[in-house]
């Protein structure tokens, strides 16, 4: 006889006594009842009661399961909607703050003016939905790049604007000494004059498809790459470019602005 078996007729055997001594119990507190035999009567109905009941009480035991079960499985599938509920608003929390900082980011170059300022701002108010929709952190870093690239192409912009006047002034400087001269000496100044105007006018070749990270060199290379500048216009250029470099390399990591006073300088600059 196997133990699942064995367990069976324990059960029956159990039951059964249980039952029998219950109802036996009973109908001995009926008996009292008819004697008038008030509390030898409570005694023996009370005591049937118990009796019975514990012969019964794995049924109940078995139904209260059955219940739990059923309140269990409801409420897992209840829980199942929500995480799917959270899912979808994740996902629109994201697609709405992605195309958000896309549109904000970009605005001054298509028809809108958007500040430096506000853009910051939206960029803040993205990042906080993000988190409050527990995005990934990958999620995040791809949609505030997309500001980042586009605070980076104004940084670099107004600082090789405000270098604008130095290349003319040299480019200018360049023809009168070439005016002065004749033969090779000439044309070899002319030359160098026509690459310093090719380098000026390249430098921002590509802005738009450049990645974050590559801000911070290409700035750089403005100053120490640009041909016959004069010794006191690349040391200054290299001193008034150091803090905007520095400030593009934290904007790249870090995907925020370290000094908030210096990017607004920046802001109003580009107007």
């Amino acid at each position: 006889m196997d133990e699942k078996a064995a367990r069976t007729i324990q059960a029956i055997i159990v039951d059964g006594t249980f039952t029998l001594a219950g109802l036996a119990a009973a109908a001995l507190g009926i008996w009292y009842v008819w004697e008038g035999n008030a509390g030898l009567a409570a005694t023996g109905l009370g005591g049937g009661l118990v009796l019975l009941f514990a012969a019964t009480i794995h049924r109940f035991e078995s139904l209260k399961g059955l219940g739990m079960e059923a309140k269990t499985k409801e409420l897992k599938f209840q829980v199942d909607k929500a995480e799917h509920a959270l899912a979808q608003l994740r996902d629109l929390a994201e697609f709405t703050g992605t195309n958000l900082l896309r549109m904000v980011s970009a605005g001054g170059r298509h028809g809108s003016a958007t500040s430096m300022d506000n853009s910051y701002k939206v960029s803040r108010d993205v990042k906080k939905l993000f988190a409050d929709a527990s995005s990934k952190p990958q999620t995040v870093r791809t949609a505030l790049e997309f500001w980042a690239r586009y605070a980076a192409i104004d940084m670099f912009s107004t600082k090789l604007r405000d270098m604008q006047s130095t290349f003319e002034s040299r480019i200018r400087q360049m023809g009168e000494d070439a005016a002065k001269l004749q033969g090779d000496d000439c044309a070899d100044l002319v030359r160098r004059s026509q690459a310093l105007r090719e380098f000026q006018l390249g430098a921002q070749k590509g802005l738009g498809s450049w990645e974050l990270h590559e801000f911070p060199s290409r700035l750089r290379r403005i100053v120490e790459e640009a041909p016959d500048l004069l010794s006191v216009q690349r040391e200054q250029w290299r001193a008034d470019f150091a803090p905007a470099i520095t400030q593009l390399q934290y904007l790249a990591d870090n995907l925020d602005y370290r000094d908030h006073e210096y990017w607004g300088e920046i802001s109003r600059k580009r107007g």
